[in-house]
């Protein structure tokens, strides 16, 4: 996968995602808080493959 299509951070949750009065994902409050704890870095992420080092 191109490193550009490896998203930067990846949290799994077990609650449901907040949802607008139309029923869609609200997406400005996950925006808002910001990463957790518990979420995933790639750029943190030591592991060979996860962003992997940049190409010239």
């Amino acid at each position: 996968m191109r490193r550009f299509m490896v998203p930067r951070h990846v949290e799994v949750s077990t609650c449901p995602l907040p949802r607008t009065p139309t029923e869609k994902i609200a997406k400005a409050g996950p925006r808002r808080r910001g990463p957790a704890a518990e979420t995933w870095d790639a750029e943190l992420d030591d592991r060979v493959g996860a962003r992997g080092p940049a190409r010239r």
